[in-house]
């Protein structure tokens, strides 16, 4: 299915804006994160800048994939 222009532009938007509020808030954030819980409620998972980027950019990641992929 082909995606109109305004569509693309919104997706790349909405990935942009989440990268760019990462970035603001990054100075804000601990140095120890807490990424994963356990069943019980436990934190037993630690993450830093890094892994908060990386997930940021995974956003953008997926969508440049999903566009250039068919052209492949």
């Amino acid at each position: 299915m082909k995606q109109s222009n305004k569509t693309e532009w919104a997706i790349w938007g909405v990935c942009a804006l989440s990268f760019a509020v990462t970035l603001a808030l990054l100075p804000l954030l601990p140095a120890r994160i807490p990424v994963h819980w356990n069943v019980d409620g436990q934190i037993d998972g630690w993450g830093g800048f890094g892994q908060v980027l990386l997930v940021a950019a995974l956003g953008l990641g997926v969508t440049a994939l999903l566009k250039f992929l068919p052209r492949i």
